[in-house]
């Protein structure tokens, strides 16, 4: 055989091996991505969190003596929302800063400080509202706070907060912030605010926040 001819023979051996190999590394490569489990068990777990949260805040509706159901709660908006996470075992402490003229306020301003606060998207299940104006004089203070319950599809938002009444269902709805009921008579937004200048929860929306975040971090 030629010189020739044995060298262009061990570059089509050393061809068709680097063939063969490279075909059984990808097949191992595509195999083994094939057998990675998909990363969807935190987004589960939170979920499964955020519905327990929500079925424990429902679980008061009508209750108006908050102090008999345990040590976590006061009876009011704060106390409320408060001693649902706090009846769970999430331990948490909440933050004020000067001038604060209720728990609710200074439960935004905790939140605040951890950039767990927004307003500009599609609130979670068991994520907090807070409303300002309510029964504070400064209209640019928060002075209510409840949880998020559901999200309908037209937007409407079911939240569960304490009020004069105890524990209570509360609409609202900010694509339609000044409207009451829609077409089909079905509530859009709940009066908040009774007396004279009545006002409608879309009106007195302030923001919302992760609480279970922040807790999350503090455990």
């Amino acid at each position: 055989m030629a010189l020739w001819d044995i060298f262009f023979c061990m570059i089509r051996r050393k061809t068709a091996s680097f063939i063969t190999g490279s075909i059984i590394l990808l097949v191992f490569i595509v195999s083994s991505c094939a057998t990675i489990p998909e990363r969807q068990a935190p987004a589960l777990i939170d979920d499964e969190e955020r519905m327990r949260i929500v079925e424990n805040a429902k679980s008061l509706l009508g209750k108006k003596d908050l102090e008999h159901v345990g040590l976590e709660f006061r009876s009011d908006c704060s106390g409320y929302v408060t001693g649902v996470f706090k009846s769970l075992g999430y331990k948490f402490s909440v933050e004020s800063k000067p001038g604060d003229s209720s728990v609710a306020q200074s439960l935004f301003w905790t939140l605040f400080k951890r950039r767990l606060i927004y307003r500009n998207r599609r609130p979670q299940k068991a994520d907090l509202v807070f409303f300002k104006g309510t029964t504070d004089k400064r209209r640019d203070r928060v002075s209510h706070v409840g949880i998020v319950a559901l999200v309908e599809e037209d937007g409407t938002i079911l939240i569960l907060h304490y009020s004069s009444s105890g524990v209570t269902e509360l609409r609202m709805n900010l694509r339609r912030p000044n409207a009451h009921k829609g077409e089909k008579g079905n509530v859009l937004n709940d009066f908040l605010k009774k007396g004279p200048g009545d006002r409608l929860s879309g009106q007195l929306f302030y923001s919302f926040g992760d609480l279970l975040k922040y807790v999350k971090g503090t455990l």
